[in-house]
């Protein structure tokens, strides 16, 4: 007599009761036919949501490539499960260990069964915050936004597939591809891209720091004693100034290159060789005169038109982010992811630039 009053107050407040089972902590606990009930609507649900994505990705790509990006769990067999903290935990662990452990052995037998060429762009793409720009919200005032073109025109520079619509002749007279693209001087890409980066830096250090002086010139050398291989030229000027980088007041100098690694004097380095390479001709020609004559300190900011970026620039952007995060009161991980795809984006775009952009031949 009793249940049947609890039973009936509950029903009238609008709590459901059910032998079959219910919904919890997004899983679904209950008998077999009832679990089996609920995967097959949810299945429904999502093969919906792919064809209404699929819909969308006819006018807007990105945004239907990042709305891909999710998870499901489907269970071969249905069993009684007594949820609880420590056991979600432990299965969500596993779930990532077993995720991490079937992509290190996909990756390891594409690397053993590959061309040179294909293992190269493996290693390419697999750089910290290259594929950053596949995952991230396409958001408007972050300067995430690609057009339709870009993004396509991306996938397949990403998986080295002959874009569209592209002349096969350069107006250099050399025969064009993407490699020559990037790296073809006519038509001032290759400064573009530098300049851009340069600028979307200075910009990031102005939120934080004092003096920043876009294209400072350096100090004229005197009597210095400077080992052999420095610029000694009086108008030398870097890329970027600034005040409190290291140490309170202490100047710090950058210098920005982007260099493009399937390039031919990069093609045959292993990568961070290329990137200590590039980091150390910096080093040569200006570390001596900023430490003698400007008293300040230096740091080379490379990344490849990949989206790699070089060790001494990842360490740049780590201080950068930890007093970014101090200054705005964001959390580090927030603020360093948003500095990678930041820079990825930038890059990405001026990329595509020289890729599409008009060439005119300098004798017409």
């Amino acid at each position: 007599m009793l249940l049947s009053v609890i039973v009936i107050f509950l029903i009238s407040i609008g709590i459901k009761i059910t032998a079959d089972g219910h919904r919890y902590l997004g899983s679904f606990i209950g008998i077999k036919k009832a679990t089996e009930s609920y995967v097959a609507t949810k299945v429904e649900e999502w093969v919906q949501d792919i064809k209404d994505i699929s819909t969308a990705a006819s006018s807007e790509t990105q945004l239907a490539h990042v709305g891909f990006y999710f998870d499901a769990i489907l269970e071969n067999k249905c069993e009684e499960f007594n949820p609880d903290s420590q056991s979600i935990l432990k299965a969500k662990k596993e779930c990532k260990a077993m995720k991490t452990k079937m992509e290190e052995d996909r990756k390891f037998h594409l690397l053993n069964t590959s061309s040179a060429s294909l293992r190269r762009q493996i290693a390419l793409l697999s750089e910290k915050g290259a594929s950053a720009w596949l995952s991230t919200l396409p958001l408007k005032n972050c300067g995430f936004v690609l057009s339709k073109q870009q993004f396509q025109d991306g996938l397949r520079l990403r998986y080295n597939i002959p874009l569209v619509g592209v002349s096969l002749e350069c107006a250099c007279g050399k025969s064009n591809s993407i490699n020559h693209a990037l790296i073809c001087k006519l038509g001032g890409y290759t400064h573009l891209r530098h300049n851009h980066l340069r600028d979307t830096l200075f910009n990031l250090l102005d939120v934080v720091f004092k003096d920043v002086v876009k294209e400072p010139q350096l100090l004229p050398v005197t009597n210095e004693h400077l080992p052999r291989g420095t610029t000694l030229k009086q108008d030398a000027r870097l890329d970027i100034s600034c005040r409190g980088f290291y140490s309170a007041l202490d100047k710090t100098f950058i210098d920005v290159r982007v260099l493009h690694p399937n390039s031919q004097s990069n093609l045959e380095k292993p990568l961070l060789s290329m990137y200590r390479c590039h980091e150390e001709e910096k080093k040569t020609k200006y570390l001596q005169r900023i430490i003698q004559v400007e008293k300040a300190n230096f740091s080379p900011f490379v990344m490849s038109t990949t989206g790699g970026i070089a060790p001494e620039a990842t360490a740049f952007l780590k201080k950068l982010a930890q007093k970014l995060s101090a200054k705005l009161n964001r959390s580090y991980p927030n603020i360093m992811g948003y500095l990678r795809r930041k820079l990825r984006f930038e890059l990405l775009k001026t990329t595509l630039m020289a890729v599409r952009g008009f060439r005119r031949n300098s004798n017409v």
